[in-house]
């Protein structure tokens, strides 16, 4: 299933550590997004996270959250309401003559 997700990054968490330089000057950095099937209190079903080393992970270090967001829509439901309206159902639609 294909999702279109909104996100919101907070740059000051960003691990600067983490930032590498590619050959043609730019700069990345890795992350770590996990996608929920049901959203959080906020509306939110999308977190993400400073990538963490297999040793981190196996330490159980605690994640460095950076973001979050919500999904607005997925190929298997359209647009996704939390919040927000969703676009009319096809019979709802007026028609109006036009071929598009």
């Amino acid at each position: 299933m294909a999702r279109m997700i909104n996100l919101s990054l907070c740059l000051t968490d960003i691990d600067k550590s983490l930032i590498q330089e590619a050959k043609n000057g730019k700069k990345y950095v890795n992350l770590t997004v996990s996608v929920n099937d049901e959203p959080n209190d906020w509306g939110k079903d999308v977190s993400v996270w400073n990538e963490q080393t297999k040793e981190q992970r196996d330490a159980k270090d605690s994640k460095v959250y950076c973001g979050s967001g919500k999904t607005f829509w997925t190929s298997e439901g359209g647009v996704v309401s939390q919040g927000t309206p969703s676009a009319p159902a096809v019979s709802d639609v007026e028609d109006d003559g036009l071929p598009f």
